[in-house]
């Protein structure tokens, strides 16, 4: 089934290791932000992720002008090491931390204060495959042109920017013991994003439980909940890449962010 494995990421590098806030650097997924929010995120710092995800071309105009800079930009972070390259493989422990819908507001007898909902997952690479093989399953189509748009993103960064968000079956938990022994330790990277959600993660080195991890989700399906033109994006680039003379190589895998399909970790918003 599932075929995943770790992988060194490039992550910021923290000004502060003892305090690693990174909150200034994040930005929400590319196809929610307006023009207005572009503008705010890019002015809170020169780093932050929607130079790299919602490129702009200061030439003006719309043109693939934009998918240039952003690897160029990419190249930068680089470069004066605001970004890096982890030394070692990694699973990435990754926490969401937020209010349930409906949850604003002051508590009271009648009303008692919600408690926050932790979606606890994992960012890996995964194998590519087609849908009618049934371990990879989508549930929405997808446009052209937003596809096109992240493709050429792609073709530009040679870098998976945005993961896939995706859900596999685990009511048992049982992926969970692997993390539980690097979330006693606070968070290597953390941040706040203006929809007041906290984000933690975790690098997971150790070999037995990244192995323990991989062997957990190889009889599971997963289940696509977001990014079904990412997932796209990437078996497309796959495709040309292996058309150029290519053989095995990360561009057969797609960075994901997969969580258990529990119900406490879950909400829906009407």
């Amino acid at each position: 089934m599932a075929e995943i494995a770790p992988f060194r990421g490039i992550l910021y590098r923290p000004q502060d290791a003892q305090h690693p806030d990174v909150s200034s650097l994040l930005a929400p997924p590319y196809d929610v932000i307006s023009e207005t929010q572009r503008q705010a995120l890019a002015a809170k710092s020169p780093h932050n992720a929607v130079h790299l995800i919602l490129p702009k071309d200061d030439r003006g105009g719309d043109s693939d002008g934009k998918y240039e800079v952003a690897g160029a930009t990419l190249r930068r972070l680089l470069h004066e090491g605001a970004l890096l390259r982890d030394a070692q493989p990694a699973l990435y422990r990754y926490h969401q931390v937020f209010m349930p819908p409906g949850s604003t507001g002051p508590s009271s007898a009648a009303s008692p204060a919600a408690s926050p909902i932790i979606r606890r997952g994992f960012i890996c690479r995964i194998r590519l495959h087609r849908f009618a093989e049934g371990i990879v399953l989508p549930h929405e189509r997808t446009l052209a042109g937003p596809k096109l748009d992240r493709l050429k993103l792609k073709r530009a960064t040679r870098t998976h920017l945005s993961q896939v968000f995706g859900l596999y079956d685990d009511t048992a938990r049982e992926t969970d013991a692997a993390f539980s022994a690097i979330e006693d330790r606070p968070p290597d990277l953390f941040g706040t994003t203006e929809d007041g959600v906290l984000h933690r993660l975790w690098r997971l080195t150790d070999r037995a439980a990244v192995t323990q991890v991989c062997r957990l989700l190889r009889d599971k399906r997963i289940y696509i909940a977001d990014g079904h033109h990412r997932y796209g994006v990437a078996r497309a680039y796959r495709d040309e890449v292996r058309a150029g003379g290519a053989g095995e190589g990360p561009w057969d895998q797609a960075l994901t962010f997969v969580n258990e399909l529990v119900a406490d970790q879950l909400s829906i918003e009407a």
